[in-house]
């Protein structure tokens, strides 16, 4: 059986974000940040079925570790 695939795209990736915590009742540091970056690929099943696969890795500033990201 012969399984219709067609690679659109590999790439890489990075980011950085800060969310900004707003509860007046939150003691101490009140951002959540993270950088990181990881690699990806897209693309069709049956012509039809798109699909983007997201491989990486997050480093949470406050906590100081290391996080897998799947998407």
């Amino acid at each position: 059986m012969i399984l219709p695939l067609y690679v659109e795209a590999l790439y890489l990736y990075g980011f950085a974000e800060t969310v900004r915590i707003l509860d007046g009742e939150v003691i101490g540091p009140r951002d959540l940040s993270a950088v990181g970056g990881g690699a990806g690929v897209q693309f069709r099943l049956f012509s039809h079925l798109r699909l983007d696969l997201r491989a990486g890795m997050a480093y949470r500033l406050r906590d100081g570790k290391w996080q897998t990201v799947w998407r």
